[in-house]
């Protein structure tokens, strides 16, 4: 009876077979994701990881198993809470235009968030709004700061880019 090992060395030996520097090969190739790694921070300023090389040891696991990419990064999304405001749509936000940030806060960002979340007040769901989807459509207006009573420069875009969603976790009640 063949067991996982014996079939784990056979595959192996099998790979061996068919492209004896798989291995050393891809073993190599680690350097150039760490370079890769490098770049993208140094360019961007975004935080990667990479996650550690995994060898398969045999067909089964190659099958049932794979990574999830070679570098792992993390995006900025900047979040909102609008105490001030309760909704449950996007039809409900009383302003046409939806505050996303100052713009000196958005200008110092190195690298800018790829998402702005907007959490109402009862933090029962929020808008959410892509950069990619509204860049076309950010408008500068001074508003008055209602804590401090001074003017400051926002950055804005029209309510309906943005789409609501519910914590669904609130919803779901246990049995």
């Amino acid at each position: 009876m063949e067991t996982g090992k014996t079939k784990g060395k056979a595959f192996t030996e099998e790979r061996n077979r068919i492209d004896p520097t798989f291995v050393e090969d891809i073993q190599r190739s680690e350097q150039a994701v760490w370079d890769a790694c490098r770049w993208i921070s140094d360019k961007f300023g975004i935080d990667v990881q990479k996650p550690p090389l995994q060898i398969r040891e045999s067909i089964q696991e190659m099958y049932s198993a794979g990574d999830n990419g070679d570098i792992m990064s993390i995006w900025p999304i900047e979040v909102k809470h609008r105490e001030d405001h309760d909704f449950s749509s996007v039809a409900d936000y009383p302003f046409p235009l939806m505050l996303l940030s100052k713009v000196r806060a958005f200008e110092q960002k190195r690298v800018k968030p790829i998402m702005f979340l907007i959490v109402n007040r009862s933090r029962t769901g929020l808008i959410s709004y892509n950069l990619r989807d509204i860049q076309n459509h950010l408008v500068v207006e001074t508003i008055k700061n209602p804590r401090t009573g001074l003017p400051c420069e926002c950055l804005l875009c029209p309510k309906e880019l943005g789409t609501y969603h519910a914590f669904e976790w609130l919803h779901t009640q246990e049995t």
